[in-house]
């Protein structure tokens, strides 16, 4: 009896060690997990700032002189693999001299910027007529420029005017045509807004009072290149 309680406490004792070895094992081998995905993730992080470093630096290289950027937007333009941006860029100083009452607009060219597997960037198209001039909207309404979306191998230009009675938005989209590598445009959109008579309390102060919506049924085949928004 005393034998098979000394054999039984000494096995105890071997599995006891057995367990703490194995938790050990566990632990070192979780501990260098941690390790290597930090790795991988400092590795993938220095990788992206590279990136975003790059492509900075090419950004600028699209920068004609007196000009500076206006707006940079990051996306998918031609349904690739590759990152695409779209440039919009302004003139110096365009808050002073940009006269469109005299027909003399500082225009904001639109550069669509095409990425390749090597991380370059490429300029694909460009238009000096795509966005609106920061006088455009008149002195009451200001710039009425918003921004650039890009989504699947669409971009719109989007303008919304914030000051005056009378407010308007207007948003250009053009669509990416892969059998003839260019955009084209797609939809051409403004919508009209005024103060709201109903002076009830739960009434909204501005509200919709109409729109006119223009597709290539009212404009045809139309070239990034070839838009006019003065027009």
């Amino acid at each position: 009896m005393a034998i098979s309680k000394i054999n039984f406490k000494r096995k105890n004792q071997v599995n006891c060690r057995k367990s703490l070895h194995l938790n050990i094992s566990i632990a070192i081998i979780n501990k260098m997990k941690l390790v290597v995905i930090t790795l991988l993730l400092s590795l993938n992080l220095a990788a992206q700032s590279n990136n975003i470093v790059n492509y900075k630096n090419q950004l600028l290289k699209f920068v004609p002189q007196n000009f500076e950027i206006l707006d940079t937007v990051k996306g998918n333009l031609n349904n690739d693999n590759f990152v695409d941006y779209i440039l919009v860029l302004k003139k110096k100083n365009e808050e002073t001299t940009s006269n469109y009452g005299d027909n003399k607009p500082e225009k904001r060219p639109l550069l669509i910027l095409i990425g390749n597997s090597d991380n370059k960037l490429a300029l694909k198209a460009r238009s000096d007529n795509a966005v609106l001039c920061i006088d455009c909207s008149g002195a009451i309404h200001g710039d009425s420029y918003v921004g650039v979306k890009i989504k699947n191998g669409y971009f719109s230009v989007e303008h919304y005017t914030v000051g005056g009675n009378d407010k308007w938005s207007k948003i250009i989209t053009f669509k990416y045509d892969k059998s003839k590598n260019n955009w084209f445009l797609h939809r051409d959109g403004m919508e009209f807004f005024g103060w709201n008579p109903d002076e009830s309390p739960k009434a909204e102060a501005i509200i919709k009072t109409g729109e006119e919506i223009l597709t290539k049924k009212n404009f045809g085949v139309v070239l990034f290149e070839n838009y006019d928004i003065y027009k």
